[in-house]
């Protein structure tokens, strides 16, 4: 478990850590907290001073000191407030942003987007009425695209808004796109339903794989297999819009990996 004990650092530090997709709890104080060695404490050292002292006598879990300098090797860390943001969730994580792509109805990516609304979101869904197209966010350098994406109405790019795009869409054009957004932050994508080689590219590319069923059958239980066989080793979700597991899910509980040594 995440732990960020309170200050007016430290609430700005949570609010983008839960906004992010990562299960993290905020409190007021130690007292009567049980830690194990799995869990992680965040404390700020502008405040926290006395707070270090009292953890410190404990070292079987982690603890993160938000500071003036970096210092990542033992325990504690020291971690500098005066870095980007993305920086800073990177020494905490220590991991890559990830890439989610949920194949099935709309209602699980919308619902995530409400949630992290920090991530990037692409549907890959047909949609001729997008005030983004294809050909506006290809011609956009790597900084400009990430603005250009932020004016976005509704915050999800469609880069499928013609039928040559749903026919033939121009995937050497689309995985540089990726690459680019991956860099910025967590991405999530959907893809409404399997249709050719732009989705392969999609399923390859990702870390975690969402497969949303409206019933389960044999149709359903034959598609995980197949989807499972594709992907390999990566991780998969199945997921039935009619059970609890699909109503209780929550992406945070599968957002934070760390990096393969």
């Amino acid at each position: 478990m995440l732990y960020i004990l309170a200050s007016d650092y430290n609430k700005k530090l949570h609010h983008h850590i839960a906004s992010n997709g990562v299960h993290v709890q905020y409190i007021r104080t130690l007292e009567q907290l049980i830690l194990n060695d799995n869990d992680t404490v965040i404390i700020d050292m502008s405040c926290h001073e006395y707070e270090l002292t009292t953890l410190l006598a404990d070292k079987i879990f982690r603890c993160i000191c938000m500071g003036d300098n970096n210092q990542t090797n033992g325990n504690p860390i020291y971690i500098s407030k005066y870095q980007p943001i993305e920086a800073i969730c990177s020494a905490i994580f220590d991991r890559d942003h990830l890439v989610v792509t949920i194949i099935g109805e709309a209602v699980l990516f919308e619902q995530i987007m409400n949630t992290y609304p920090n991530c990037n979101f692409i549907d890959f869904s047909y949609n001729p009425n997008c005030d983004l197209s294809l050909i506006q966010i290809l011609d956009k350098n790597e900084t400009d695209l990430l603005k250009f994406y932020g004016s976005a109405k509704k915050k999800i790019l469609y880069p499928i808004t013609t039928i040559m795009d749903l026919l033939d869409p121009p995937i050497k054009f689309i995985k540089p796109m990726m690459d680019t957004l991956k860099k910025s932050r967590d991405t999530i994508v959907r893809i409404d339903k399997l249709k050719g080689p732009l989705d392969l590219m999609l399923l390859n590319f990702s870390d975690l794989i969402i497969c949303v069923h409206e019933k389960t059958d044999n149709d359903h239980i034959r598609f995980d297999t197949s989807i499972k066989k594709i992907i390999g080793n990566k991780k998969m979700i199945s997921l039935n819009v009619s059970t609890k597991a699909y109503e209780q899910f929550n992406l945070s509980d599968h957002m934070i990996w760390t990096k393969e040594a």
